[in-house]
């Protein structure tokens, strides 16, 4: 079955950085089947397990998503969530790439982007709740819920902030080769470098 490409969501016109957070509610799964309905987007995507239990389809391969546990889907990634046995409730939080680095950022810390590309370091897509004890990430996600739903003045510089707080964690925890990650290849620095002087000139053209 072929992915859908599913449209980055718009704001005044404009294209949302976010899409976060969407609290999803799934009944249980009572005929035993699974009709998966992939699709794909932009966004980077944080699954978080909030009750019951549902089944995560990233590609091929599929993860269950209980209560605790914390799932990253990566932009361009084909997924669909299915019904599990029990009624599933979870929240979604989506964010652009870019997101994760500013105009201004050096090339040492948009090389700790490169993970996200990088298939072959050993990125765990999936981390259930006795892996993210004494993490915080729990309260990092309840406290972008609560700021993306009283949507007080400034909730967004807080909402990047948490999402950025749970990325340096997952980084560091779901690479296990984090080092040889970040090491990055001459050719691919060079370009980069050119990238990050050039944007800025270009900004008023966009």
């Amino acid at each position: 079955m072929e992915a859908k490409k599913e449209a980055l969501r718009k704001s005044g016109g404009m294209e949302q950085s976010m899409d976060c957070l969407i609290q999803l509610r799934l009944p249980a799964n009572k005929s035993g089947n699974n009709t998966t309905h992939l699709h794909y987007h932009e966004y980077i995507e944080f699954l978080y397990g909030l009750s019951g239990e549902a089944r995560v389809w990233i590609g091929s391969k599929s993860y269950s998503l209980a209560e605790g546990d914390l799932l990253i889907i990566n932009a361009g990634e084909p997924h669909d969530v299915t019904p599990g046995a029990r009624e599933a409730s979870y929240y979604v939080i989506k964010f652009l790439p870019k997101l994760l680095y500013a105009q201004g950022q050096s090339l040492s810390v948009i090389r700790y982007l490169l993970p996200l590309w990088q298939k072959q370091v050993g990125f765990r897509p999936a981390l259930r709740k006795a892996d993210l004890q004494d993490s915080g990430i729990g309260e990092l996600v309840a406290r972008i819920r609560r700021e993306w739903e009283a949507r007080s003045p400034g909730y967004e510089l807080i909402v990047h902030a948490n999402i950025m707080q749970i990325f340096v964690w997952v980084l560091r925890h779901c690479c296990t080769d984090l080092e040889t990650a970040a090491r990055v290849p001459a050719p691919l620095q060079k370009a980069l470098q050119v990238a990050l002087e050039e944007t800025p000139r270009h900004l008023d053209d966009w």
